[in-house]
């Protein structure tokens, strides 16, 4: 009798189990774009833990994705060059919110390069790199808005650079699918986020 009761318990058990409806799937979290200082500093630390540790930043820009949608300083990819002096050579980061569209999630290292600093093209400190992608995009679109109200739908990209004209690097903000190709770009400084210039 007490062996029957334990096989009906036990079969009982095992049916309400069977009954139970399976978990629900993990939702996806959708990939978000980032901005410029992020995709900076996380591809800065990559480069500095297992590159050169004199690694200083030397140039930066953004790439559009289709499928994370670039909007308001933020994007979806982070190219960014470092240069090491010890080393006499440049190498280049991406950070990616995906793995598709021909990049690797997260930080991903490229083969490093011969380069030589020049007035164009000189690397920086980190420091240097104090605002953010965000406050020049709103810098800039006040610069030039009744020219991207006639062209809402004109992409836009981030270049983080240095050059003669000013002591500081800065963001310049470009409108078109290329710098060669844009009608006009507006640059804003790094370290304080004001306004610097116009340009195509």
């Amino acid at each position: 009798m007490l062996v029957s009761r334990a096989v009906a318990t036990a079969a009982l058990v095992l049916l309400v189990g069977c009954s139970a409806p399976p978990p629900p799937p993990k939702k996806e979290v959708p990939a978000k774009p980032a901005t410029g200082l992020s995709g900076v500093f996380k591809a800065y630390q990559m480069a500095r833990a297992s590159w050169a540790q004199d690694a200083m930043p030397l140039k930066a820009h953004s790439i559009n994705l289709e499928s994370v949608k670039s909007e308001n300083g933020k994007a979806g990819v982070w190219s960014v060059t470092f240069y090491s002096e010890s080393r006499q050579k440049s190498r280049t980061y991406t950070w990616s919110a995906i793995e598709g569209e021909g990049f690797h999630k997260d930080v991903f290292a490229q083969q490093e390069e011969g380069f030589t600093p020049s007035r164009q093209a000189r690397p920086f400190r980190i420091e240097a790199l104090k605002s953010d992608t965000d406050k020049a995009w709103e810098v800039a679109v006040k610069k030039v808005e009744e020219l991207v109200k006639k062209s809402p739908n004109l992409p836009a990209f981030f270049v983080l650079e240095t050059s003669d004209r000013f002591p500081d690097p800065y963001w310049r903000v470009v409108w078109g699918e290329s710098i060669s190709s844009s009608n006009f770009s507006v640059f804003v400084n790094t370290t304080n986020g004001e306004f610097l210039m116009k340009g195509n």
